[in-house]
């Protein structure tokens, strides 16, 4: 057995542990009898890739089922080489493990910063923003879940899920609201100090996984931001795009057939139940204990 101008002893632990991580998804990818276009999008989600770059690690993989095929980064005897020096490369790691891959969940600037600062300390020319963000993105999405967040949501977002029977067969069967909080603060303008978190209601259609409507607002999720939500879910989109000057096409309008959400206590408000029985909108709950039911609006958000 050879491995094709990379040896695994030379490659550094992080590397081939990401390597190791793409190996596991595309296995699981490869036994697949019949694979969709959807499917696909939902596998490069799990590696935080674009689908292309996806099928680009698969096709590499099938070659010789070697993990050393899917280690990236590293100079394969083609024109790109690799630039940075080594300690560079450690102090982009540490800071990768240590600050960004943390509770506090600092963003990318965060990381960039705290990188030049090392390597002024150590007396070494610090890499680019790019370069720093690129290293960032090769970061496994599981992994990055789980260390910014949990590993429950980790799980509940890129692991498989058993018994999660909700389907479409159409655009409009279905959809599923929830709420979720941003990372986005409303601070004083004088003092700086936190006021309010903003909180996203998002719709999205089951059939064709696309966002029909959204309502940004601060406080918390209520039976009234989920009102707005599925306000602008129904209606046209293009006085709201002429609006805010945006260029494109959001094409999604339209009365579900039925919506599916969580036990959340708005959800459950006489108010939202009347709306739903008003315009005909069929209207159910996941099972409790079992979020894989609205697996599609949670990795959404």
């Amino acid at each position: 057995m050879t491995f094709q101008n990379t040896q695994p002893d030379k490659i550094d632990d992080e590397r081939w542990d990401s390597a190791l991580e793409r190996r596991q998804v595309i296995e699981r990818w490869l036994e697949i009898a019949s694979p969709t276009k959807e499917l696909a999008a939902d596998f490069a989600a799990k590696l935080n890739c674009s689908v292309p770059t996806f099928y680009r690690w698969v096709k590499n993989f099938r070659k010789d089922h070697q993990t050393s095929s899917l280690v990236v980064g590293l100079n394969r005897g083609n024109k790109t080489k690799q630039r940075l020096h080594p300690d560079v490369e450690k102090i982009i790691s540490d800071v990768i493990k240590n600050l960004y891959l943390t509770k506090e969940r600092p963003i990318r600037a965060r990381v960039v910063e705290e990188v030049e600062l090392q390597c002024f300390k150590a007396k070494l020319s610090p890499p680019s923003k790019p370069t720093i963000y690129r290293r960032i993105a090769d970061v496994p999405a599981f992994i990055a879940t789980e260390h910014r967040y949990s590993k429950k949501k980790a799980k509940h977002l890129f692991e498989p899920h058993k018994g999660s029977a909700t389907t479409a067969t159409r655009p409009l069967e279905q959809a599923q609201i929830d709420h979720t909080p941003t990372d986005i603060t409303l601070v004083d303008p004088n003092e700086r100090e936190g006021i309010d978190r903003a909180w996203i209601t998002s719709a999205v259609d089951l059939y064709s996984r696309a966002c029909t409507g959204f309502y940004l607002s601060f406080g918390a999720p209520s039976s009234l931001s989920t009102a707005l939500c599925l306000t602008q879910a129904v209606l046209p989109k293009e006085q709201l795009l002429r609006e805010h000057k945006i260029s494109g096409n959001w094409s999604m309008q339209g009365l579900p057939e039925k919506i599916f959400v969580d036990n959340g206590s708005d959800f459950h408000s006489a108010a939202f139940k009347r709306g739903c029985d008003q315009h005909g909108i069929s209207l159910d709950y996941r099972p409790k204990g079992a979020p894989q039911f609205g697996a599609v609006i949670e990795r959404f958000e």
